[in-house]
C-alpha cells in the first residue's frame, strides 16, 4: 500500500501551483515528512521503470485505485457494486526545450492476440497522459474499443490474419497516437493543465487543437 500522504503530495505537486504545494507540504508534521520521504526513496530505488511515478499520478488524478503488481493492469475503479473496471495507463514525458513533442501517443509492450481478447472482453479503460518536465499536462480516457481496429491491424501484420502465434512470440511494441482514437465516441478529457498555453510549443499543433476541442466539449 502506497503512503496516502505521499499520493496527496504527488497530486499537489503536479496539478497545483508552487504556493499551494508548499502550503500543503508545510502542514505536515516532521514524522509524516520523514515517512513520506522514505516511501518516495523506496519507490524510486526499487523500481527500474522511470514511468512509475507518472503512472501513479495519472491513476490518482483519474480516481483509480493503484495496483502494485508488476504484471497486469495499472489500476481499477469500482463503477458498480462488486464490479472492477480495470485501467491501463500510458504516460509520456518530454523535457524542455521539447525537441520531442507530445502528440497523445502511447504504447503496449509484448502484446499478444490472447491479451487482445482479454482486453476487448472487459473493454479496458485506457488512460493516456502527458507530462512536460514532470508536470502533468493532460489525461485522456478512452475505452479499449476505440483502439480495437488499430490494434487488430497491428496484430494481423505480426501474426497473420488468423492471429496464430508460437510460444514466446510477441509484438514487442504496439504504438498508437491520438489519430488512432480522435474520432472515438466515448473519449473523455479527465485533466487539462490550467497552464496549457505555456506549454503549447511542447505539443504538436494538431494535438494541441485536439485537446482544446475536448476542453470545449467538456464545458
Amino acid at each position: 500500500m502506497i503512503n496516502e500522504n505521499l499520493l496527496k503530495l504527488i497530486k499537489y505537486y503536479t496539478t497545483k501551483n508552487t504556493d499551494e504545494f508548499l502550503k500543503e507540504l508545510s502542514s505536515l508534521s516532521k514524522p509524516t515528512l520523514i515517512s513520506v520521504f522514505c516511501d518516495l526513496l523506496t519507490l524510486y530505488i526499487n523500481d527500474k521503470n522511470s514511468s512509475k511515478l507518472r503512472e501513479i499520478i495519472t491513476a490518482i488524478v483519474s480516481d483509480c485505485e493503484i495496483l502494485t503488481e508488476k504484471l497486469g493492469y495499472n489500476g481499477f475503479r469500482i463503477e458498480a457494486p462488486d464490479t472492477k473496471i480495470f485501467c491501463e495507463i500510458k504516460p509520456k514525458n518530454v523535457n524542455t526545450p521539447c525537441v520531442k513533442k507530445l502528440d497523445g501517443r502511447g504504447q503496449f509492450t509484448d502484446y499478444t492476440p490472447e491479451r487482445f481478447e482479454k482486453d476487448r472482453k472487459i473493454n479496458l479503460k485506457i488512460l493516456i497522459s502527458g507530462f512536460i518536465d514532470g508536470k502533468l499536462i493532460y489525461i485522456i480516457e478512452i475505452p479499449f474499443n476505440c483502439l480495437e481496429k488499430h490494434i487488430l491491424n497491428k496484430l494481423r501484420k505480426k501474426f497473420g490474419k488468423n492471429l496464430k502465434r508460437e510460444r514466446g512470440n510477441y509484438l514487442r511494441t504496439l504504438e498508437f497516437s491520438y489519430l488512432s482514437y480522435k474520432n472515438c465516441e466515448y473519449i473523455e478529457l479527465i485533466f487539462l493543465s490550467e497552464n496549457i498555453e505555456e506549454y503549447k510549443n511542447c505539443l504538436t499543433k494538431p494535438f494541441y487543437k485536439f485537446l482544446k476541442s475536448l476542453k470545449e466539449k467538456n464545458k
